[in-house]
């Protein structure tokens, strides 16, 4: 069986543009994938419904938010971190059950990753120089304990900016016993989480030594990591010494923002941003480029993925400021009998929309526009045998 993408090309479901007023931060799909959470400068955290591009809720804060987690056993229940430090569970999501409680872990400064494990209910903490991780009690909502995991190597002074000690990524494996920490400047370490002590180190190439994020694949045995300079890597858990593929952007990146990398498809492709306007989709196992989705901005650093009965989703935003920050959703079927080889990524534009408004097609329609894709390509491929042009 074909461990490349098993689908149709993403077409553009829907275009967000009504929920931010700042450069959007955090972007996340919840478990169903039905609803997409997006988290911002302008200190709000968003909820979309993902059928009718929709906004469902807005959520106000004090302080810029930096990363958000769907809590993976509470419904309806958000993690958030926030630039001043403050880490909020937020659940209920409407006017009469919302809440709002605090997870206290006795260090402020900002948060720029979380990961939560549902067999030991650890939650882990990327914040400021420090990776820490506490525990969620059986009352919901309640965190206690704190441990700081130790730093990948000895602190050094006056680093410059993109040098700083900063984890911007975490993932936990082997049940919750370990987590796998990506650092900015200082590789990837693998820690048992109860001794606090570190397990094995990957450090990248020397023409490559940064790290923007990673992702863990589904089985835990692969990681697809950013590097800041070319494009993504990927790296083999069991052997841990180089990559053994690497998925080059089209343009070399015009600056140093961390864009996303996210599996997609039951790890068969991956998605990552980029800072030149387009997100780029590859097959994983061959590495060949897929296809690359356009995006109306100078830099999108965000994408999530999901997967929902026959359809597969992916979510891009810009990091552009004011309102011209938008989020796009896009949908491809999961059925082989739809993959055509080479397909072209498929953009539709819908005038006469007001500004503000979400540009939204029905699933009537995009399945119509699929279907007319894949009609097209096999008249090409029937043309193509018969010699004759169409």
């Amino acid at each position: 069986m074909s461990k490349d993408i098993d689908s149709t090309a993403y077409v553009e479901a829907c275009t967000l543009k009504s929920g931010h007023c700042d450069s959007i931060n955090a972007l996340t799909f919840s478990p169903d994938g039905t609803r997409l959470a997006s988290g911002g400068d302008d200190c709000t955290v968003m909820l979309w419904d993902v059928n009718r591009g929709e906004s469902l809720f807005r959520i106000l804060l004090k302080s810029p938010v930096s990363c958000i987690l769907w809590h993976p056993i509470h419904v309806n229940t958000l993690i958030v971190g926030c630039d001043d430090g403050r880490i909020f569970q937020l659940q209920g999501f409407t006017l009469e059950n919302m809440e709002q409680h605090d997870v206290r872990i006795g260090v402020r400064s900002e948060v720029h990753c979380l990961a939560y494990n549902v067999d030991m209910r650890y939650l882990a903490i990327g914040i400021g120089e420090e990776v820490h991780v506490t525990r969620e009690r059986h009352n919901p909502d309640e965190y206690g304990g704190d441990l700081m995991l130790p730093p990948p190597g000895p602190e050094r002074e006056s680093l410059a900016s993109e040098e700083r000690l900063r984890a911007v990524s975490v993932h936990f494996v082997s049940n919750g016993s370990q987590l796998i920490s990506s650092y900015l400047s200082h590789g990837i370490v693998c820690y048992d989480v109860k001794s606090r002590k570190s397990l094995w180190v990957i450090t990248p190439p020397a023409a490559t030594p940064n790290i923007g994020s990673s992702a863990l694949s589904s089985d835990g045995s692969r990681l697809a990591v950013y590097n800041v300079a070319t494009g993504v890597d990927l790296y083999p858990l069991a052997r841990r010494k180089k990559p053994i593929a690497r998925y080059p952007l089209e343009k070399p990146p015009i600056s140093k923002h961390r864009v996303q990398v996210v599996y997609i498809q039951g790890d068969r492709g991956i998605v990552c941003g980029s800072t030149d306007g387009n997100v780029h989709v590859w097959n994983r196992a061959s590495g060949d480029l897929f296809q690359i989705l356009p995006h109306d901005g100078e830099c999108h650093k965000l994408v999530s993925s999901a997967e929902r009965a026959r359809y597969s989703y992916i979510a891009t935003g810009t990091v552009e400021k004011g309102h011209s920050s938008i989020i796009k959703i896009w949908r491809a079927k999961t059925s082989e009998s739809h993959r055509i080889i080479g397909e072209s990524p498929l953009t539709l534009y819908i005038e006469g929309e007001e500004q503000g408004q979400p540009t939204t097609l029905t699933d009537a329609v995009v399945d119509f526009v699929e279907n007319v894709t894949v009609w097209i390509g096999l008249v090409g491929l029937v043309a193509m045998a018969n010699n004759h042009p169409y």
